[in-house]
């Protein structure tokens, strides 16, 4: 029984840790800054090292996610039918059909276990 409880201990602490931000919402940036700027702040010990300006554009929605080894962000226009995903892993982004019509959150649906992939 020990040695289970220390093996998913272990596997616990060896899960990735992801920070997870929400970038944009409708144009306006979540977490302060003066719309439609933004500043990505970094966190210690994750892959963006450097403070760096966004803006946010009317109807967009944005949110990345991080480790120490991965960035990724997905985004989507509430106008639009897809939303989109990318990671550092391999630079790919790819589409995914909303429906008919994008709402926010689906942007980060599944963002954690691409990051997870591509780490």
């Amino acid at each position: 029984m020990k040695k289970i409880i220390l093996l998913s201990l272990g596997l616990l602490a060896a899960a990735p840790v992801f920070a997870q931000t929400s970038v944009c919402s409708g144009g306006s940036p979540v977490g302060g800054g003066t719309a439609p700027n933004i500043t990505y702040t970094t966190t210690a010990n994750m892959f963006v090292v450097r403070a760096f300006p966004i803006k946010c554009s009317a109807n967009v929605t944005a949110g990345a996610r991080e480790t120490a080894v991965v960035f990724g962000i997905g985004a989507l226009s509430t106008k639009g039918k897809s939303y989109f995903q990318g990671t550092s892993g391999g630079g790919a982004i790819s589409g995914t059909a909303c429906g008919v019509t994008c709402t926010p959150g689906q942007e980060d649906t599944g963002l954690n276990a691409l990051v997870n992939a591509a780490t």
